[in-house]
């Protein structure tokens, strides 16, 4: 739940930083920024529909450490693209893992939570989300504002290795967890049930 509070508030500063990285550094104006967040979204869900050759070779803690790690260092370099092009391509990368991230936290929640408090947990875990996506924005805003768009980047990209490292003291409990249910295999349809709501953007 923690892990999944602290991505949607790295999604709420992405979600500031991407139309003012378009408009103050590169230069750009809205059509540009909407092919940034389409491609996003594509890539999103193709990172979505490729979740469970992953999780089947790599096990629940690897996969959804590498999902993390892979994220953050995807991000970097968009802030620091010459180009609208290049940032374009920067953008479509980092959004790959993004849209498996949910649904291998959701999967791991239910195997874990009893059935009889599932809809208690998963309505708390959806409050606590709900108020991480709005704090990461208003943080976005004032990183921006202050140190710019570059320096935000780097934060946001930062940000993503500690909640890796946050996966591995429980990553062998989580692979175990895997093997006991009979499969390593996530179906893709479990994180529209238990996401909270996001903004389709990164």
């Amino acid at each position: 739940t923690l892990i999944g509070v602290a991505d949607l508030f790295l999604a709420g500063v992405m979600e500031v930083f991407l139309p003012a990285f378009s408009k103050l550094t590169l230069h750009q104006g809205p059509a540009v920024y909407g092919v940034l967040v389409s491609l996003a979204g594509l890539t999103s869900l193709l990172g979505t529909l490729c979740l469970t050759p992953l999780v089947a070779r790599l096990g629940y803690g690897s996969a959804l450490m590498a999902v993390l790690a892979v994220r953050g260092l995807a991000v970097l370099p968009i802030g620091f693209a010459g180009s609208w092009q290049l940032a374009a391509v920067f953008v479509a990368l980092a959004a790959v893992p993004d849209g498996s991230f949910f649904p291998i936290a959701a999967t791991i929640s239910q195997r874990l939570v009893p059935p009889q408090v599932r809809g208690r947990v998963a309505g708390a875990s959806g409050a606590l989300g709900a108020a991480g996506f709005p704090l990461g924005a208003a943080m976005g805003g004032l990183l921006i504002a202050a140190l710019g768009t570059r320096v935000t980047a780097a934060a946001m990209a930062l940000g993503y290795l500690p909640l890796a490292a946050a996966v591995l003291p429980v990553r062998s409990a989580l692979e175990r967890l895997g093997r006991r249910a009979g499969t390593d295999q996530v179906p893709v349809a479990v994180g529209a049930l238990d996401a909270p709501d996001r903004r389709p953007v990164l």
